[in-house]
C-alpha cells in the first residue's frame, strides 16, 4: 500500500511545480489522475476538452515511483503539447522533456534522498531524458528563474525560439539555447 496520498501528494507537487516554472495553461480541464497498464502520459480526451494524467500501474504500492511518474507528468500538465480547442499537436522540445525530468530529480531528492540514484537510473536507461535533464540544469545554474521568464512570453513550452532567450533577458550561449530547442526523440 502507497504510504503517499496521491491527491495530497498532486497538489504539493503541481503547487511546487508552478511555483518554479509559472501557472498551468487552461485550455484544457484537467480531469484528474488515471491509472492503466501503459507508460505515464498525459491522456487527452478532445471531445470533451479535458485532459488527465495517466500513471502506469506500476505506481500501485510503490511510492518511489508514484513521485517519479506525477512529477514528470505535473509540469507536462502546465504547458501541454496540444492545443485547445484547434487541437494543433506541437512537436515536444528538449526543454520540455528536461523541465519534466528535472523536476523529478529534484521532488525524489526532497522525498527520498534519492537524487543520485535518480540521476544514475537516467543516465544508464534513459540517455535523451538524462541529456534533457543536464541542459535544463545547466540553463537553471545560470538562471534559476529562466523557465518562468521564458514561459511569461510563450506559456507553452513547445512553441519557444531562440529569440525568446533574448526577449527574456537569459544569457546563455547560443549552443545551449539552440540544444533546448531540438526536438526531442
Amino acid at each position: 500500500m502507497n504510504t503517499l496520498n496521491i491527491d495530497t501528494l498532486f497538489k504539493k507537487l503541481f503547487t511546487d511545480a508552478e511555483n518554479l516554472f509559472g501557472e498551468r495553461l487552461k485550455d484544457w480541464e484537467f480531469s484528474g489522475i488515471e491509472i492503466a497498464d501503459s507508460p505515464p502520459f498525459i491522456k487527452y480526451y478532445h471531445e470533451k476538452g479535458c485532459l488527465a494524467i495517466s500513471l502506469s500501474s506500476r505506481v500501485i504500492e510503490n511510492d518511489f515511483e508514484l513521485v517519479a511518474q506525477l512529477s514528470h507528468e505535473i509540469c507536462h500538465l502546465l504547458y501541454p503539447s496540444m492545443e485547445f480547442p484547434s487541437l494543433l499537436k506541437n512537436s515536444t522540445l528538449i526543454i520540455n522533456e528536461g523541465i519534466s525530468t528535472y523536476f523529478t530529480v529534484i521532488k525524489m531528492k526532497e522525498l527520498f534522498n534519492a537524487e543520485d540514484v535518480t540521476i544514475d537510473a537516467l543516465r544508464n536507461n534513459s540517455a535523451n531524458y538524462f541529456n534533457a535533464y543536464t541542459l535544463v540544469r545547466q540553463l537553471i545554474e545560470i538562471d534559476n528563474y529562466s523557465i518562468k521568464k521564458l514561459r511569461a512570453i510563450k506559456p507553452r513550452i513547445d512553441k519557444l525560439q531562440l529569440e525568446d532567450f533574448e526577449s527574456a533577458k537569459i544569457n546563455i550561449s547560443e549552443s545551449l539555447k539552440k540544444s533546448l530547442l531540438h526536438k526531442f526523440i
